[in-house]
């Protein structure tokens, strides 16, 4: 993920700079488009992911660094990198179901825009469970509208069903695309204010027409969403309203504004892989905004109190503690991925350049067994705030791997417990013996007792890694 955007904007680039139009040029004219290519042709797909992974990884440091280096040398640079607005204002019009860059060549018999050619049906629903029956929220707050135009006239209304005013924080919209479910391709908005009893807040792309634009709150991220994307009203992480089909791509909302239905007095807190929008939506023409900025949905007053009860005094859980070596496991791969942990261990080394740290178990936790690690990596992803070595923590994460490397993925902030215990290191020798088990020893210190030569820097300034040999490694070409 910290490197999505990155491979972005150079793909961006690659479409804008090379456009096969000089004069004596024999280079093809590199476009990108939004379905999957061969080898075969001068395109790549799909432009769509690539914006995503623009947006969710902004331009850092490093990558400006790195674009100046390369005027240096070159004297050409990255317009993306400098300006990344720019990205939305070429390319965005492939993605909102208007218009889609290059020949599609797919055989789909079915749709428009950036969907022909990738689904045989994309008017109906081919996955989840049909027979799934919609679960209604008691949230008050719900989706009302929905309005995929043309070009850029999207937007969103939500309605208080309430009698009282509610405060839209803690609530975010959510947008998924072509089908997707991982957290990471989640876009997401989280909303502020408030909604009077009985009214409206509505949201808008900004370059919607004004009578969507006025009084509605901008965004560019999650309103830009197409007729097959996938879109949900969440409260303190929990899903309160769902609107078209999760993890399967049907144009369900092309074309087309949606207003719920006045008998309807709820959200619907499934998600599901069809959707039927006759059961709870009533659907106009493209471009019908006269219903947009009012709801006649029904108000309901708060219910007589009753008498409250005394408090039942809590009783804090006690979590059951997992160690490292448990997580790492036997073999080359963890057999816990996806499972939430909480862990103690003491704090290595801080890398705050890849997002993390590395913890190991303190030396009397040591389950004593030659084929487990005792350590691993913690990438903290938007919990920025680290520990320091030494500090023995406590951390709630999330089992996963990647690049083959077991890693805890954060879901809060490492607490810190105080000074650890001692942490052993593992003295290794170099050459290994070609049957050494390297993946006992992952995430965990080690020493050497012998003199090594460095014999490869590449990753030493993205990530402070480099390899080491017990000789040096000559290469032929030197020779």
């Amino acid at each position: 993920d910290a490197v999505k955007g990155d491979v972005a904007r150079s793909m961006l680039y690659m479409d804008v700079r090379y456009d096969g139009l000089t004069s004596g040029d024999t280079e093809e004219d590199l476009v990108l488009v939004n379905r999957l290519t061969s080898t075969s042709e001068a395109a790549f797909g799909k432009v769509c992911v690539l914006l995503q992974w623009h947006e969710s990884d902004p331009v850092d440091e490093f990558e400006r660094r790195r674009n100046e280096r390369v005027f240096e040398f070159q004297g050409n640079r990255n317009p993306f990198i400098d300006k990344p607005e720019l990205a939305s204002m070429i390319f965005n019009e492939s993605c909102d179901g208007s218009s889609d860059t290059g020949t599609d060549t797919g055989t789909g018999t079915g749709g428009t825009g950036d969907n022909s050619g990738e689904n045989p049906d994309p008017g109906t629903g081919n996955g989840g469970d049909s027979g799934e029956q919609p679960v209604p929220s008691s949230n008050s707050v719900y989706i009302s509208e929905y309005i995929e135009g043309g070009s850029y006239n999207k937007a969103i209304e939500l309605f208080n069903s309430s009698s009282e005013a509610v405060s839209l924080s803690g609530y975010e919209l959510v947008m998924l695309s072509n089908g997707a479910t991982a957290d990471s391709d989640r876009k997401v908005l989280a909303l502020e204010g408030e909604i009077a009893a009985g009214g409206v807040a509505t949201f808008a792309n900004s370059r919607a027409v004004a009578a969507l634009t006025e009084g509605s709150v901008i965004n560019n991220s999650v309103i830009n969403f197409n007729g097959d994307d996938y879109i949900e009203l969440v409260y303190n992480g929990e899903v309160v309203d769902s609107l078209g089909t999760y993890g399967v791509r049907t144009n369900w909302g092309k074309d087309k504004t949606l207003v719920r239905k006045a008998s309807v007095t709820a959200g619907n807190a499934t998600r599901s892989g069809s959707f039927d929008t006759s059961a709870e939506w009533d659907s106009y023409a493209k471009d019908t905004f006269d219903y947009f900025g009012a709801h006649n949905g029904v108000v309901s007053g708060p219910t007589d109190p009753v008498d409250p009860v005394d408090p039942v005094e809590p009783t804090e859980p006690v979590a059951e503690l997992v160690l490292i070596s448990a997580i790492q496991g036997e073999g080359e791969a963890s057999a816990m991925v996806g499972t939430d942990v909480i862990v103690e261990a003491v704090v290595t080394s801080v890398v705050p350049g890849m997002s993390g740290f590395f913890v190991q178990e303190e030396a009397a936790d040591s389950d004593n067994n030659a084929l487990t690690s005792e350590g691993v990596f913690v990438y903290a992803g938007s919990f920025d705030v680290l520990p320091q070595v030494g500090d023995a923590v406590r951390l709630q994460a999330t089992v996963g791997e990647r690049f083959g490397v077991t890693q805890l993925a954060l879901s809060a902030n490492a607490e810190v417990l105080g000074t650890g215990e001692n942490v052993l290191y593992t003295q290794l020798a170099l050459p290994f013996a070609q049957d050494s088990n390297l993946e006992a020893f992952e995430g965990m210190q080690i020493s050497f007792e012998q003199t090594l030569k460095v014999s490869d820097i590449y990753n030493l300034g993205r990530y402070g890694q480099f390899n080491v040999s017990s000789q040096r490694l000559m290469i032929p070409t030197n020779q």
